[in-house]
């Protein structure tokens, strides 16, 4: 017979085989997966699938088709393929149509993953599980593993031969979707059905295999069902009891051992992975040296039954975060404990007595693993070590095992435990719920008052410091109490001190609403004060606006770049701070965000820059202007109702009288010069009266000897370096109250007035902003919804949480 369809992984036999194919030929397919006989390794053909993949229409029905078109009998891609289950399986959920087009976020994860597949081409596994034909010794090691969504479990065989050496193969893997219509199946539950299929997996493995294995292990990470699975009593639930007789009747309990879920190899197929991720990962299915070599040094030398019993003490404290829950469970947990071994009846409710044991617990408990050495030394009447740090409180040991201060009380009328309080150290976790609880009943009133209801019951080692400590991580004290970040006064920018011409760098604001009598018999109407202020000479140019729509604003800007020349750069708040109830404030942050605005900004060079959101002092140079034109038209105007024109005079009038104020210091002395004002840099003199009358009437002399002084514009200049600049080096001068500088990843709370301080929300903070003197004067912050937001560190009140 003429033997055809033959390959072999060995080159003389290839020669030998008379076949009409290539020997040069490196892969065959053989079995539905493709073979590369030259490395002797075995992959999932997936060169079709690639090809016939598309994006155009999404379904159901061609989700099934992918996952239909992937055949892989040993499970090499569960972990990848899980995740296209996942998806498939979350469109039953949502009763999509076989031909309904998946929803966008389902689509983009389907794409995701479908356009990863080309990768798994470069994932193989050894042929050939052994390290040579002759082994000392064989073992089969099968781990289980669960989560919400899907559970599964994966073989290796670990061998030694001769020189030592151990080799660790994958073998088998199998994964399993989470049911979707039983919403009773807890994730213990889950676990069970993962140690069932690897049950299954064992006897079906050893059935198959012509392989006599030296020992069987079957690894699972959940105690819970390793207790259930070694455990021979009737089990109530009969989901678990059918499951948990069908594992003992496939498995020996000697089989079962408890594996770590952090080196557990089966996780990757609940949870699902990428292809990148799969092909890199040290846990995957090539590389399970650690694993399997860990969970075998976990072994203990004798698995019986007592091994995976209760512990004595299966409660963490750390795990709580109040003192009465802690007793509660406890007590709970030593009721079930009495009730198991018949000494009380059910109760409905727990007792002070059952509360009370359950502290005396607790208390046995921290005391010992802290004052080991003293309470042995008491209760064998002997002294205390003379290291020990309680020495100074002439400690005693009552009759229930307690430690307590020894005291000089003993014929007051106090109560038994403030007299001889219990002895605590200061950094265990039960002393930390404690001092919580103290801290709660006081109401956070601080740390005396705390340390006062402490010391009723308990004596805590340093408990001033301990108090503290509590005290300033209270979610609660830092937002009743907690102090806002603070700075001290950043440096005046370089736009600010250098000269400049009149109206180059200005800062813009509006006031109002005023009210002006209509020419008719309508009701009054609303008029609003367009103000812009030189940041430099400190002048001022004042516009009324009818509204606030974009037309107004822009003629009114227009009216100003004719009048005084267009600037350079304009300063403004926020536009995001005009969020306010009232109509007028909406309506303008929507000019200022509007296209047509910023266009017309565009098309005169002029660069538009908002200050920090809700921080008004950032704009300081024209905050305070604006309440000094308020000052002004209320003694001008006081209760009369102007028309539009008579309204706009009065405001003309207003800014004469406010660029007219002096900049430097006013002397008495007759022979100084006048102080420096705004006009000098606007009008060339100093305007004596609103009149024109005045302006002729003016000493002749006096102005010759004015303009002969100053007979260059950089005079005024001049005077303003060396006197007006000067008069800011002491401006805001003070004691400042530094706080702990602010860094990206802390959690801060957000101040708002508008709402109670006990509703301000919580933040992150994403970025940092620094100022010229390389202080952090502003942060980004991202609520716990996702939306990012601009603040300055004044409203951030830091938690010291990270």
């Amino acid at each position: 017979m003429n033997i055809r369809k033959w390959k072999s992984n060995n080159e003389k036999l290839r020669q030998i085989f008379d076949t009409n194919e290539s020997n040069n030929i490196s892969k065959h397919k053989v079995l539905g997966l493709i073979w590369f006989m030259e490395i002797d390794t075995l992959a999932v053909d997936l060169e079709k699938l690639c090809q016939q993949i598309s994006f155009d229409v999404v379904t159901k029905r061609t989700i099934l088709q992918t996952l239909a078109s992937v055949y892989d009998p040993l499970g090499m891609l569960s972990p990848f393929v899980i995740k296209m289950k996942l998806i498939f399986q979350e469109a039953w959920k949502q009763s999509l149509t076989w031909d309904e087009i998946l929803p966008a976020s389902m689509l983009h994860e389907w794409k995701k993953s479908v356009s990863e597949i080309h990768l798994l081409r470069a994932l193989t596994i050894s042929r050939y599980v052994f390290d040579s034909p002759h082994q000392v010794e064989k073992q089969l090691h099968i781990f289980a593993d669960a989560s919400p969504k899907a559970y599964g479990s994966v073989a290796y065989i670990r061998s030694r031969n001769l020189d030592e050496n151990i080799c660790i193969s994958f073998l088998y893997a199998k994964s399993r979707l989470a049911p979707i219509r039983d919403k009773r199946i807890t994730l213990p539950k889950m676990e069970l059905c993962a140690d069932l299929e690897a049950a299954r997996m064992r006897c079906y493995l050893v059935e198959k295999l012509r392989v006599k294995f030296d020992s069987i292990y079957l690894w699972t990470d959940s105690k819970i069902t390793l207790y259930w699975i070694r455990s021979s009593k009737f089990q109530k639930d009969v989901f678990v009891y059918n499951r948990v007789q069908e594992i003992q009747q496939l498995t020996a309990n000697d089989n079962w051992n408890h594996c770590p879920g952090s080196i557990n190899p089966a996780d990757l197929l609940t949870r699902g992975v990428s292809a990148q991720t799969l092909l890199s990962s040290d846990q995957d299915f090539e590389t399970p040296m650690t694993a399997v070599d860990f969970c075998l040094l976990t072994i203990p030398q004798s698995t019986t039954q007592s091994d995976c019993a209760v512990p004595d003490n299966p409660i963490q404290i750390e795990r709580f975060s109040q003192y009465r829950r802690l007793l509660r469970v406890t007590a709970y947990v030593l009721r079930y404990v009495d009730l198991l071994r018949k000494r009380v009846g059910f109760k409905e409710y727990l007792t002070a007595d059952e509360l009370r044991r359950a502290e005396l617990f607790w208390i046995k408990t921290v005391q010992f693993e802290v004052f080991k050495e003293e309470i042995n030394a008491l209760s064998n009447r002997q002294l205390v070590p003379k290291c020990s740090k309680i020495l100074s409180l002439n400690p005693f040991v009552d009759d229930d095992g307690i430690l307590r201060v020894g005291s000089r009380l003993g014929e007051s009328k106090l109560e038994f435990d403030e007299m001889y309080p219990v002895i605590l150290s200061k950094s265990s976790d039960l002393t930390s719920l404690i001092i919580i609880e103290a801290h709660e009943k006081t109401f956070h009133r601080g740390t005396n008052f705390t340390l006062v209801y402490l010391r009723k019951r308990f004596w805590v080692i340093k408990a001033r410091q301990a108090v503290k400590t509590i005290i300033h991580r209270c979610l609660l004290c830092k937002r009743m109490k907690g102090k806002a970040g603070n700075q001290p006064f950043a440096p005046l920018p370089k736009n600010r001190l250098l000269a400049s011409r009149p109206f180059e760098i200005v800062g813009i604001d509006f006031a109002g609403p005023l009210f002006v009598r209509s020419s008719s018999n309508e009701s009054n109407r609303k008029a609003y004060v367009l103000l812009i202020t030189c940041a430099v000479v400190r002048a001022v140019h004042l516009e009324l606006t009818p509204d606030l729509t974009t037309e107004s604003c822009v003629l009114a800007l227009r009216r100003f770049f004719a009048r005084r020349g267009v600037p350079n750069v304009i300063y403004s708040d926020n536009a995001k701070t005009f969020k306010r109830t009232t109509l007028e404030f909406q309506q303008l942050r929507t000019t200022i965000q509007s296209e047509t605005f910023h266009n017309y900004l565009a098309e005169n060079n002029v660069k538009w820059r908002f200050i920090v959101e809700r921080a008004a002092w950032w704009g300081g140079f024209w905050e305070r202007l604006v309440r000094s034109v308020k000052d002004v038209l209320k003694v001008a105007i006081q209760r009369s109702t102007l028309t539009f024109d008579q309204l706009y005079t009065y405001l003309t009038e207003a800014e004469f009288v406010i660029n007219a104020r002096p900049l430097t210091y006013v002397s008495d002395n007759e022979r100084d010069l006048s102080p420096l004002t705004p006009a000098h840099f606007l009008l060339g003199t100093f305007p004596s009266s609103l009149t024109t009358a005045s302006f002729q009437e003016a000493d002749k002399n006096i102005r010759a000897k004015w303009k002969a002084r100053f007979r260059f514009a950089d005079s005024f200049f001049k005077r303003f370096r060396t006197e007006y600049v000067q008069l800011l080096r002491s401006a805001h001068h003070g004691p400042t109250k530094f706080t702990r500088e602010l860094k990206v990843g802390d959690v801060v709370i957000v101040h708002d007035s508008s709402i109670p301080r006990l509703f301000w929300k919580l933040a992150t903070i994403e970025r940092v902003f620094v100022g010229r003197d390389n202080r952090i004067r502003s942060c980004e912050l991202r609520l716990h919804n996702g939306v990012l937001l601009k603040r300055s560190i004044q409203h951030l009140f830091p938690l010291e949480v990270n």
